[in-house]
């Protein structure tokens, strides 16, 4: 992901700023970092548009390296392994004692239906997952999961979401930093 400062708003800034020691960059650096957050914000509601997920478990993997004066660049990383299924819209919700339930999953809104042979249980451990049993005997089971935050955040429209409301914010805070930088604040 890039977004920039433009040629004429770097220029109007270090023209302004040009009397306050090192005022262009406290005032990208600040913007920058501004537009990165409103970046993750945004990417966050628009996986949650496609995705049944919640916003904490999006928002929790995407980290910000944060620009500073002496380097201002910020960095917007999506980490993360895949996410088990159960973080998803999955019925049922708890494990059922007696006669098993078809658990239906849906990841993608629009999207999903039954699982054939799958199962929800609890671990000794207290973690609540979607199993499938590997074979005929009852073990070994396996988790199943859905997409990771990658995955979902690396989704052509949502990238360009990110991108669009990160590149207004840094548009919209630059003027706002030069302003606050000419006010005397810090």
């Amino acid at each position: 992901m890039t977004i920039e400062i433009n040629d004429k708003q770097f220029e109007h800034a270090k023209l302004i700023l040009s009397r306050i020691p090192k005022g262009i960059e406290k005032a990208m650096a600040s913007a920058i970092n501004r537009a990165a957050q409103s970046g993750r914000t945004a990417a966050v509601k628009k996986v949650r548009e496609r995705y049944y997920i919640k916003a904490s478990t999006i928002r929790e993997p995407l980290k910000i390296e944060r620009a500073s004066p002496s380097s201002p660049m910020a960095t917007l990383r999506a980490a993360g392994r895949v996410v088990p299924l159960s973080k998803f819209n999955v019925r049922p919700t708890a494990p059922t004692p007696g006669k098993p339930k078809t658990v239906v999953a849906t990841v993608v809104k629009g999207q999903g239906g039954a699982i054939p042979r799958a199962f929800v249980a609890r671990m000794p451990a207290g973690h609540v997952g979607v199993y499938r049993r590997k074979g005929r005997p009852r073990l070994p089971i396996v988790e199943l999961y859905g997409p990771s935050v990658p995955q979902m955040v690396g989704n052509e429209e949502v990238m360009r979401t990110l991108e669009e409301k990160a590149q207004q914010t840094l548009d919209e805070r630059m003027e706002h930093e030069i302003t606050r930088l000419l006010e005397g604040k810090k």
